[in-house]
């Protein structure tokens, strides 16, 4: 079993690894573009627009794309006419739900310290909506169509053409934050319709028919699986980009902008897990019910490259944030090296506990990642308050911190004692798992 782990681990990973660095470096890119382009406080605007269509993609999803990629990888072998079944039901159901974009950004937008006008947010809800729909395909489509095809059209296409439009579009005129959110849903567009195109495509080549009529045993049993993983996943963005929220409605958009860029970077340090958690997330819910030492081994091992890679990004950050913030924003963003620094911590902890989290989720023990969430994103919100009227945005960035690896260390918990699983970064078992001894 180990070795037919590692070969997939290794096939899987270099598809997904160049993917994600692509992704990570246009996602990057454009958001330097947008910065050196429009002024510190249209930045900060940028970087919560983003947050505010992010959160409104997850309540749009509200956990179907995990819950189609669980019963997917439960069905693609045995039956691909119900899997591309419930590939499609489950997507007709977020485009309904995506609708709730536009309610969220308006109100988000109206308790927020910014300003803005028609001409940013109707760009702004089309961004949101398209999101929502992209984030369904990324996770979906991994098992259906594979990893390649979840990762060209699951991001790195959309960003690929917003930097490139942008790039042409600031050659002959001045670049405002409503183009780039115009921009951004055309390449949103443009990426759903080659998608939706090479779906149809596999269906034919494989001589295919989606299940039009998926029982409603079924589709109770999807939605029930969803329901838990959406509200969790609510709950996980008040850990992960919350923080951005409470300095939009309490600090000034300049703190907001500064903030921002130390939080999009500090992105980078976790991106290898992510990678990881892509490729052996099918593999967690196909089985289900393995508890075996060599299954806990190749999560341990699997999880061993993203530690290295993040303890390696930290070091950068500490001790050269200061230079790189200001080389990538500009010299107004370098102040938030310390804001980087504290949040660095954080996603080290994260990293190193591996795919606990899935595992919670693809195993059928989600109400623990939802206790876990619930609690300590309930104490990240209020220590953030409290810490902010002390130290401003390094009180907040303090508080989330913290509540990031409270969190992921208390679901680390629940996975051993309740799944038996532990997934903590070891050498041991990397060694192991790439022949070394």
């Amino acid at each position: 079993m180990v070795t037919s782990f590692r070969n997939k681990l290794i096939k899987n990973s270099g598809i997904a690894f160049i993917g994600r660095v692509l992704t990570l470096a246009f996602t990057l890119a454009l958001t330097v573009l947008v910065t050196r382009s429009v002024s510190v406080e249209q930045s900060g605007l940028f970087f919560f627009i983003t947050s505010a269509a992010l959160f409104s993609s997850i309540i749009g999803r509200f956990g179907l794309e995990v819950s189609a990629l669980r019963f997917i990888s439960e069905n693609i072998e045995g039956n691909r006419s119900l899997a591309y079944g419930i590939y499609w039901f489950c997507f007709k159901k977020v485009v309904k739900q995506s609708i709730i974009s536009i309610p969220i950004l308006v109100i988000s937008l109206e308790l927020s310290n910014f300003t803005y006008d028609v001409k940013i947010l109707l760009p702004a809800l089309a961004f949101s909506i398209l999101l929502t729909w992209q984030y369904y395909i990324f996770e979906a489509s991994r098992k259906i169509l594979g990893i390649g095809h979840s990762v060209i059209f699951g991001g790195l296409l959309l960003y690929l053409l917003t930097t490139i439009f942008v790039l042409i579009y600031k050659t002959f005129f001045l670049v405002q934050l409503s183009t780039v959110f115009t921009l951004a849903s055309i390449s949103l567009l443009i990426s759903l319709t080659f998608s939706f195109y090479l779906t149809k495509k596999s269906q034919e080549i494989q001589s295919v028919t989606p299940a039009n009529i998926i029982d409603a045993p079924l589709k109770h049993s999807i939605v029930k699986a969803a329901s838990p993983i959406g509200i969790k996943a609510i709950l996980a963005f008040v850990l992960t980009n919350g923080d951005i929220w409470i300095m939009s409605f309490f600090l000034s958009p300049e703190e907001v902008a500064i903030y921002g860029a130390a939080s999009r970077l500090v992105f980078l340090v976790s991106f290898t897990l992510q990678i990881v958690n892509i490729v052996v997330s099918p593999e967690i819910s196909k089985k289900s019910n393995d508890k075996s030492k060599e299954f806990e081994s190749f999560l341990k091992a699997s999880a061993f490259p993203p530690f290295v890679v993040s303890m390696l990004l930290a070091f950068l950050f500490i001790f050269f944030g200061e230079f790189i913030l200001g080389l990538l924003f500009g010299e107004a963003f370098s102040e938030g090296y310390v804001i980087l620094s504290i949040l660095t911590v954080g996603k080290v902890v994260n990293a190193y506990t591996g795919s606990c989290g899935y595992v919670l989720l693809m195993k059928g023990f989600e109400r623990y990642a939802l206790y876990s969430v619930a609690v300590v994103g309930s104490f990240t919100i209020l220590l953030s308050i409290v810490l902010l009227n002390y130290w401003g945005a390094k009180g907040v960035a303090i508080a989330f911190a913290l509540g990031l690896s409270m969190q992921q260390l208390s679901i680390l918990y629940f996975c051993r004692h309740k799944v038996g699983i532990n997934t903590v970064a070891s050498l041991r078992e990397f060694k192991k798992l790439i022949g070394v001894h």
